[in-house]
C-alpha cells in the first residue's frame, strides 16, 4: 500500500489514500450452456477496470472505464434463419453497481462512468464497481478503491440576499459570499466550489481552499455589459458546494434588472395611416412612411402593398440597427375620379407586432377643363389630440388659441394663415385650413407646411409645442384640389376674370390689361403663351384654338363688366 498525495484534482487540502491491490481472485468467466439460438443468457459482462475515488464537494466521487461488454450489437430473436433470420440491437451491459463496504451504494445506467456517493460516512471506505446485464448477470468485482475522508471540515457560509436591484447600462454590482472553515482538527481542510447560472452573473473564483480557522470570500457580480445592456429582468442561481459532510450545498437565487438600456426589438411605423389629398388625374402625389427600430438590434422584415394599382411603394424589405430608420415613399397616381384604397403590410421580428398594416386612400379628380375654370389646392388637416375637450366655452376658446399658436410656432407660418379652426368633442379633433397666401419671402407654402407638420408629429423623440399640449394620436391630410367655374348671378360661366379677385369681383380694366399682355401669342410659337387668355375658338362658340386672337378679344369684351357671383368662394379657395 502506498500514499498518494492530492487525489482531489488539484485541491491541495483534500487527500485520499487509495490502495489498489489485487485482492480479488482472477476473474472467473461464467459458464455458458449450448442450445438453440436465443437461449437463456447466463453469461456475465466483462469486469470493470480503472476505478478511482476521491472526496469531492458533493461526496465521494467514483469513476471507472466502461466494461468491455458495454456496446450495442445485433442479436438474433429466433432460430429460423431460412429467410435470413430476425435480429434486434442489444447491449451486454444494462448498468453498473457501486458498492460501499460491501453494501450497494447506488447504480447507474449503461454508458455512464461516474457515481457520487453523498452518504459516505467514516474515515476509510472501500469501493468496488460491477457491471450487470439485463438478465441480472453481474460481473466480477473491480479492484478495490480505498478512500480516506480524514477529519471533517466545518463550513460556515454567509450568502447575500441576491437582489442586485436596478443596474444602469455599462454598470455592474457585486455581492459577497463569506466562507469560514470553523474546524479545529489538523488536516480538516475545506474545499468550496461555486457555480453560477444566469445571464450577466459571474463569480470571482470557481473554488477556494481553507485550512482550519481560515476565512475567505467569493464575489458574485452582475454586469450589464455582459448582456449587451438589454432591458429586462435577469435571474439566476448560485450553488455553493463544500466538503463538509454536514453542510454539502447551499443554493440561493440572484436577480437584477436593467430599465434604461436597450429595449427589445420594437417596430414603430409612422404615420399609422395615409390619406392623400385629392389629386388631379394624370398627376401624382407622394408621401413618406417611416419604419423605425426603437428597440434592440436587429429589426428586419418585408414591406408589401395590396389593393388598387394607383398606389406604389419603393421598398420591399428592411434591416435596421437600434435607432435605425427606413423611409418608404408611397406614390398615388389616380386614373379615375374615384376614391382608391390599398393596404401596406410591414412584417417584422418584433414579437409584439409581427405584422403592421397601414391603410392608404386617395381620391382622383378631373383636370380643370374649359376656359375660365379655376383649380385651387385647399390644404386641410385634421389632428387628434389625446386630451378631453373642456366643458366651458371660455376654456375651449383658450385651448383653440393655444393650439393655433403651437401650430404657428412649429410650422413657421403666421397665425393669420390658419382659418376654419374647429375643435370636436371626445378626444380633441382639430380641423383647420392653411391658406395659400405667403406673407413673407421664404415662408413655406401651405403644402410645405402640411408636410412639415407630418414630419414634426412623426418625430416622437424631439419635443415640439404641439405635443407639449397633448399627445397626437392621429394626423390626416384632407387637402384637396377644388375645381371652380366663375359664374354670374344666373349661373352662367364668366370668362375674362383673369386677376381672380386681386382688383375686385368683376371683369374690369385690370383684366383687360392682363389680356392685352397675352394677346397675339400662340401655343408652340411663343414661349410666354398663357392658355388662360385663349378663351374662345374662331367662331366664338368653339373650343379654344391655341392662340390668343380677335375671337378671344370679342369673348372678353362680351364678359367685360360682369360681376362674378361666386367670387368670394373662389378667392377663399385660393387664399
Amino acid at each position: 500500500m502506498r500514499r498518494i498525495e492530492d487525489m482531489s484534482r488539484g485541491k491541495g487540502t483534500l487527500f485520499a489514500l487509495v490502495a489498489i491491490g489485487a485482492m480479488m481472485a482472477s476473474p472467473v468467466v461464467a459458464a455458458t450452456t449450448s442450445g438453440a439460438v436465443a437461449a437463456t443468457d447466463e453469461r456475465a459482462p466483462e469486469a470493470v477496470t480503472d476505478v478511482t475515488g476521491f472526496a469531492g464537494t458533493d461526496g465521494v466521487e467514483i469513476t471507472w472505464a466502461l466494461s468491455a461488454s458495454d456496446f450495442v450489437r445485433p442479436s438474433p430473436t429466433g432460430s429460423d434463419f431460412t429467410s435470413g433470420g430476425s435480429f434486434s440491437n442489444v447491449n451486454d451491459v444494462a448498468g453498473y453497481n457501486v458498492y460501499r463496504d460491501d453494501e450497494l451504494a447506488g447504480s447507474v445506467k449503461a454508458g455512464e462512468t461516474a457515481f457520487v456517493d453523498s452518504n459516505a460516512i467514516g474515515s476509510s471506505i472501500i469501493y468496488v464497481v460491477t457491471a450487470v446485464d439485463a438478465a441480472g448477470n453481474e460481473s466480477d468485482h473491480s479492484e478495490e478503491v480505498i478512500v480516506s475522508l480524514g477529519p471533517a471540515p466545518v463550513a460556515v457560509i454567509g450568502t447575500p440576499d441576491g437582489d442586485y436591484g436596478i443596474i444602469d447600462p455599462d454598470d455592474f454590482d457585486t455581492q459577497t459570499i463569506d466562507v469560514e472553515n470553523a474546524a479545529t482538527e489538523d488536516d480538516a481542510n475545506l474545499t468550496v466550489t461555486i457555480t453560477v447560472v444566469g445571464d450577466g452573473f459571474s463569480s470571482s473564483d470557481d473554488s477556494i481552499d481553507l485550512a482550519p480557522g481560515e476565512e475567505g470570500f467569493v464575489e458574485i457580480t452582475f454586469d450589464a455589459e455582459d448582456v449587451d445592456n438589454l432591458n429586462g429582468i435577469y435571474v439566476g442561481t448560485v450553488t455553493v458546494k463544500t466538503t463538509d459532510p454536514d453542510n454539502r450545498k447551499v443554493v440561493y437565487d440572484v436577480t437584477a434588472e436593467i430599465v434604461d438600456g436597450i429595449g427589445p426589438t420594437e417596430i414603430d411605423v409612422t404615420p399609422a395611416s395615409v390619406t392623400f389629398a385629392a389629386t388631379v388625374i394624370g398627376n401624382t402625389r407622394t408621401t413618406e412612411l417611416t419604419i423605425a427600430n426603437i428597440g434592440r438590434p436587429t429589426l428586419e422584415g418585408e414591406v408589401s402593398i395590396s389593393g388598387d394599382a394607383e398606389f406604389t411603394i419603393d421598398v420591399d424589405s428592411y434591416s435596421l440597427d437600434t435607432d435605425g430608420e427606413e423611409v418608404v415613399t408611397v406614390t398615388f397616381a389616380p386614373t379615375a375620379t374615384i376614391t382608391s384604397t390599398a393596404t401596406i403590410t410591414i412584417t417584422s421580428n418584433d414579437e409584439g407586432a409581427p405584422s403592421t398594416d397601414v391603410e392608404v386612400s386617395g381620391r382622383g379628380t378631373a383636370a380643370p377643363e374649359g376656359p375660365g375654370v379655376v383649380a385651387a389646392e385647399v390644404s386641410k388637416v385634421q389632428l387628434t389630440l389625446d386630451t378631453p375637450l373642456p366643458t366651458e366655452q371660455a376654456d375651449i376658446d383658450a385651448l383653440r388659441d393655444q393650439i393655433i399658436a403651437a401650430l404657428s410656432e412649429a410650422l413657421g407660418i403666421p397665425i393669420s394663415r390658419f382659418v376654419g379652426v374647429t375643435l370636436t368633442e371626445g378626444s380633441v379633433i382639430v380641423s383647420f385650413t392653411i391658406t395659400q397666401t405667403v406673407t413673407e419671402e421664404g415662408e413655406p407654402t401651405a403644402a410645405e407646411a402640411v408636410a412639415t407638420l407630418q414630419t414634426v408629429i412623426a418625430d416622437t423623440a424631439t419635443p415640439n409645442p404641439i405635443t407639449d399640449i397633448a399627445p397626437v394620436t392621429a394626423i390626416v391630410d384632407n387637402s384637396e384640389t377644388v375645381v371652380l367655374q366663375p359664374e354670374d348671378a344666373d349661373g352662367n360661366p364668366v370668362l375674362g376674370w383673369f386677376t381672380l379677385g386681386a382688383f375686385g369681383n368683376q371683369v374690369a380694366v385690370d383684366d383687360f390689361f392682363a389680356f392685352a399682355g397675352g394677346f397675339g401669342k400662340a401655343d408652340g410659337v411663343d414661349d410666354d403663351f398663357d392658355a388662360k387668355f385663349d378663351i374662345a375658338g374662331p367662331d366664338g362658340d368653339s373650343e379654344p384654338d391655341g392662340k390668343v386672337g380677335i375671337d378671344d378679344f370679342f369673348a372678353f369684351a362680351e364678359n367685360y363688366g360682369t360681376v362674378v357671383a361666386n367670387a368670394d368662394e373662389i378667392i377663399a379657395a385660393l387664399q
